[in-house]
């Protein structure tokens, strides 16, 4: 398949029923080259709203538009906060089944990721905002229950003792030398490339009185057990680190397919914390440490998102809205509905967070779809605008892509600075089918062309021409005058023109 199609984006604001100059917009958009309407919605909510059915129900019927549903509202997929998993896993369940039940959307469109990333190091604490509550694994069940049946238990009591007494309110004298021992052994075991033991720990006691007496009062797989039944409860960036570790030591394809096989989390971290800046062994461009952190964040957080759409609560499930689906997973009920999820490059929340979203770069999302289905019933929305606001050099990460990864975008949201859309005649033109020629030569072979409706009109017209020249293969360095409107008649007005002023410039002197 080889195809780009036009697409006008409609906020869901300009369809006012007592508002007749929406239509005409819409209809205006669809005679002068769009060829599909992507709906955004601010709010879930958006979906029940009574004139909305109606105005979808004239552009379907009517204006025979095919459409495409984005929601901008808060659907965070990435958090392992045990509220913030359910309440955006109803929402995920709900977004799915309106937006093909009401809209029979060709494809769903979200941000999967809008959080900053968790503090997992010193240099990421100007990001924290302390908030211990329950935690979960991806699959939404309590974090505790997947440490222990991920034979973790060992490894979890010998790294993480501080949690679990500071979170069951033990403080006292022979909690803090347990601590402050099991703490020290641990960084003497990271740095020896080591996996830290609480049977290991418990026997370098040795013959210290003083441990030997505190370790006596405390049964510390049994305080684990309590903490697992008082909820799990940690902060957010003690579940990524735990999660981290478990695609580490398993091998996990994700964690692979990230190019981190042999970087054990504990390593970076520790180093990071000491003060270390430069990896000299990195496989990667930048050879920080802090951006191999982020890798690893955006690993776990590919993780949670995969989770949600894996997950088979019972409680949260399609049999809410027709008992005839029953108890199907999400994914599964994509895949049944033949409605595929587009997964939107996210804006930074405020000025403070740039660069440091879960969720990165163009890399970072094209391997989220990778690794949910091969790109069969998921893919990329690649906002431009978003990216950039995210300090992403968006060419350089084009030209950094794997193989055909470019298969997974299929669609590109070519607004970049406050909607200017695209007139033919100026520097956007190239810029545009640059990026655009950059992913079809990556394998972008189908993909959605959007633009805001509120852009002139002259926009979908452009796009057609560029379209064009796409499909016949044309190198950017190749395009001709014509393409950017350029005939004779106007080239002999330009050569007039200078000419003519020339020598304006001598005229006072």
């Amino acid at each position: 398949m080889n195809k780009y199609i036009i697409s006008s984006i409609l906020d869901s604001n300009a369809l006012n029923q007592k508002d007749k100059s929406s239509f005409i917009a819409i209809s205006d958009a669809l005679k002068h080259g769009s060829e599909f309407i992507v709906l955004e919605k601010e709010e879930l909510s958006g979906n029940l709203e009574p004139f909305l059915e109606k105005a979808i129900d004239h552009l379907l019927t009517v204006e025979k538009a095919k459409m495409g549903c984005r929601t901008t509202d808060s659907l965070d997929l990435s958090s392992s906060n045990l509220s913030e998993w359910k309440n955006s896993h109803k929402k995920l369940i709900s977004m799915l089944f309106y937006n093909k039940k009401i809209f029979n959307a060709q494809f769903i469109s979200f941000y999967p990721s809008t959080k900053v990333i968790p503090p997992l190091c010193y240099d990421f604490e100007y990001l924290n905002q302390k908030k211990v509550s329950p935690q979960v694994c991806p699959k939404g069940n309590n974090l505790g229950l997947f440490i222990q049946d991920a034979n973790l238990i060992d490894w979890f009591c010998a790294k993480h003792i501080r949690l679990i007494f500071e979170n069951l309110n033990i403080h006292n004298s022979s909690a803090t030398q347990i601590i402050l021992f099991f703490e020290k052994e641990s960084r003497k075991a990271i740095e020896l490339n080591k996996t830290p033991s609480l049977k290991q720990f418990e026997e370098n006691i040795g013959e210290n009185e003083t441990l030997k007496k505190a370790m006596s009062q405390y049964n510390i797989i049994s305080i684990f057990q309590h903490w697992v039944a008082n909820g799990a409860r940690a902060e957010e960036k003690d579940a990524y680190a735990i999660i981290a570790q478990y695609l580490y030591s398993t091998k996990n394809k994700l964690w692979n397919d990230f190019r981190l096989n042999n970087i054990n989390p504990e390593m970076i971290i520790e180093k990071i914390n000491r003060g270390e800046k430069i990896y000299e062994n990195s496989i990667f461009e930048d050879k920080s440490f802090v951006y191999i952190l982020k890798k690893i964040i955006s690993a776990v957080a590919c993780n949670y998102i995969d989770g949600h759409f894996k997950n088979t609560d019972a409680s949260i499930s399609f049999e809410t809205f027709d008992r005839n689906l029953g108890k199907i997973t999400a994914y599964d009920y994509i895949v049944k509905s033949n409605i595929p999820v587009l997964f939107a490059t996210a804006k930074p929340q405020d000025k403070w967070s740039s660069e440091n979203l879960r969720l990165n770069n163009i890399e970072d999302y094209t391997l989220l779809s990778k690794n949910l289905d091969e790109g069969q019933y998921s893919g990329i929305c690649l906002n431009l605008y978003n990216l950039i606001l995210n300090l992403v050099d968006i060419e350089k990460d084009i030209n950094q892509m794997y193989g055909y990864s470019g298969k997974y975008i299929k669609e590109v949201v070519i607004d970049l600075i406050n909607n200017p859309g695209i007139s033919q005649t100026s520097y956007r033109m190239y810029s545009v089918y640059s990026i655009l020629y950059r992913l079809k030569q990556k394998g972008m072979d189908f993909a959605y062309l959007s633009y805001s409706i509120s852009n002139t009109l002259e926009t979908a017209h452009n796009l057609r021409i560029i379209r064009d020249y796409l499909l016949r293969n044309t190198t950017p360095k190749e395009l001709p005058a014509s393409f950017y409107g350029i005939d004779e008649n106007l080239n002999a007005q330009h050569q007039r023109t200078i000419r003519e002023n020339t020598y304006r410039l001598l005229d006072k002197m």
